[in-house]
């Protein structure tokens, strides 16, 4: 975008906007657990934010007046949201607070937990036994020990504020490499630009509220959610499901190694799938059904070791390499950086 777009009205509308979200993802993902809408890309609320301003922009037009935000100030405010509702989502509240209580509270003399709190700094997490209680069980008094938490809540908010300055820091490093010199076309900001500028992603294309194709796949979306949501409420609606477990075909060994093969179909897997390159794809897929071969292998062996084929520890090791790979191939960026 080449007008301005980090504004003062734009940092204020985005965290006015910032608090109902929160509360949106609070009730539903925290409080009842019906959905999980921060972990889509991009993230539900701040597609929902861009939505409001494309009902705004037409409201207005109708009436003769101008919409007052610019498209980079839109842009600001989506960026701004898709960030802030994913600190307070489940992925990270409901991960990240836990993990400084757990070993107050879970500690007995066959887990040995008291090892790892001898070795937490005091800072770590609220200590009180009290109020670890009742971050698990609940307060009589229905209210938070604000008092036990705010040290400990404060020093890791210094954590995330220069951990997230950091990745920001990555990203102006790394931002020529990837858009001038390998020419990433990020596809998935393809659909929040289009909303943005009302264009279409390429030349040839209609504009997003107008694409058939668009309104095709909002449909089958849509059609898809409602039959699922309908069947909880009466379970005689058919409806299609996310999945189908294949693993439940498989009950002889060794071929039991794959009983947990899932077979999912969801509209945002296949619209993704759109968007990435058949090369990834390949990967995808193939070493998926490599790993599930492996393990049916080490059972028929009679190799298994728990956590066997270890998916995470080998995922680990596959960011590792992903990693090194990229900065191999920004070498001759990262060398103009450091000069």
């Amino acid at each position: 975008m080449s007008e301005k777009g980090l504004t003062p009205r734009a940092l204020l509308i985005g965290v006015a906007l910032l608090f109902p979200v929160v509360l949106w993802i609070r009730q539903v993902e925290l409080v009842t657990f019906t959905c999980q809408i921060t972990e889509a890309i991009p993230p539900i609320p701040a597609l929902a934010v861009l939505l409001l301003f494309a009902m705004l922009r037409s409201l207005m037009s109708r009436v003769g007046r101008k919409f007052p935000l610019t498209p980079g100030e839109q842009g600001t405010i989506f960026f701004f949201v898709a960030l802030g509702c994913v600190m307070s989502a489940v992925g990270v509240t409901q991960a990240f607070l836990p993990y400084l209580t757990v070993p107050f509270y879970f500690a007995s003399p066959e887990n040995h937990y008291d090892i790892i709190i001898r070795n937490l700094p005091p800072w770590f997490g609220p200590r009180d036994p009290e109020a670890i209680r009742q971050f698990f069980e609940g307060s009589e008094a229905g209210s938070v020990p604000w008092a036990v938490w705010l040290k400990p809540l404060g020093l890791w908010t210094i954590f995330f504020v220069l951990y997230w300055g950091a990745i920001t820091c990555l990203w102006t490093i790394l931002r020529r490499q990837w858009v001038e010199r390998e020419r990433l076309s990020f596809p998935l900001l393809w659909i929040p630009l289009s909303i943005i500028r009302e264009e279409a992603p390429q030349p040839g294309q209609p504009p997003f509220f107008k694409d058939p194709l668009m309104w095709l796949g909002f449909s089958v979306s849509v059609i898809y959610n409602a039959l699922n949501i309908l069947k909880t409420f009466n379970p005689a609606v058919p409806a299609p499901g996310s999945f189908y477990p294949i693993g439940t075909l498989f009950t002889e060994r060794p071929w039991n190694a794959m009983a947990g093969l899932q077979m999912w179909h969801r509209p945002e897997l296949v619209g993704l799938g759109y968007l990435v390159s058949t090369e990834i794809l390949f990967s995808v897929w193939f070493f998926f059904l490599l790993h599930n071969f492996v393990a049916v292998a080490g059972r028929a062996i009679g190799w298994e070791p728990p956590g066997f084929p270890f998916r995470d520890e080998q995922g680990v090791g596959a960011y590792f390499a992903v990693t090194f790979f990229l900065l191999w191939v920004a070498r001759r960026h990262l060398r103009d950086v450091l000069r």
